[in-house]
């Protein structure tokens, strides 16, 4: 049986199935036959390798392969990965457990290189990860770069978003919020990875470098604006939610 489970959502221009096997297996299948599409599964295919190398035992299969590959299509199979995924729409402080989890997965996987910068996924939500009995695994790797931000820029951008979704309509986040920002932020910093400009101005951070990098995400900022959720919010709450989350940085050392 093969169920579509995305069809060029979100600015993208690639195609996801699902494929069950005589309800033995399951596999999904994502194929593009733009450019643009194209590059983003061959960067998914990239990121899977360094993933894999870095996650998992090297003399499994591969977790993603190429199917087919000619005449301006390309076809890709990757292994299904069985487990529960978080509701990003449940905002910060229920998810707020599977979000340590995720960072100290984040801290333990990507490796900060001497020039600051680490290999980036681009699109690292909640509904991004999947939790299982063998921990925290990510998926979709479409915007994968090798070398391509600072350390510690997804695992921000994850829980700015988580925090976008949470707050819903209201204009300003809750104190609880605010702490679940703050003491993520502390455990990334615990090995002094993050510069004093991102601790001091992180939402910031993670706004300006989207604008000022949208090559990492292809032609799909330009073709859907909303791909990335932070940037929704308001200049006015950037500032607020930045200056409450160095706040309570600098009274939890204080």
């Amino acid at each position: 049986m093969i169920e579509l489970i995305r069809n060029c959502s979100h600015g993208s221009e690639i195609a996801t199935y699902l494929v069950s096997e005589g309800g033995l297996s399951r596999h999904i299948i994502k194929v593009a036959s733009t450019p643009a599409g194209i590059k983003n599964l061959k960067c998914e295919i990239k990121g899977w390798d360094w993933y894999q190398k870095a996650r998992y035992q090297q003399d499994r299969d591969p977790v993603c392969r190429i199917i087919r590959d000619k005449n301006d299509y390309l076809k890709i199979r990757i292994e299904f990965i069985d487990g529960i995924k978080a509701d990003y729409a449940r905002g910060l402080e229920k998810n707020a457990a599977i979000i340590k989890k995720v960072f100290e997965h984040y801290c333990s996987i990507f490796p900060y290189y001497t020039d600051r910068l680490s290999p980036f996924h681009g699109d690292f939500s909640v509904d991004n990860v999947i939790l299982n009995s063998g921990g925290i695994h990510i998926i979709d790797w479409e915007h994968f770069n090798p070398n391509g931000a600072p350390w510690g820029f997804d695992a921000l951008y994850l829980l700015f978003e988580t925090l976008y979704f949470g707050m819903r309509n209201r204009k300003r986040p809750s104190q609880n919020e605010i702490n679940i920002i703050s003491d993520s932020i502390n455990f990334l910093n615990t090995n002094d990875r993050l510069d004093r400009q991102i601790m001091e101005h992180p939402l910031k951070f993670i706004r300006s470098f989207i604008n000022d990098n949208s090559e990492l995400w292809c032609e799909q900022l330009t073709a859907f604006p909303n791909k990335l959720p932070v940037l929704a919010f308001t200049d006015d709450q950037v500032a607020l939610i930045d200056d409450m989350v160095f706040s309570n940085l600098k009274s939890d050392k204080a």
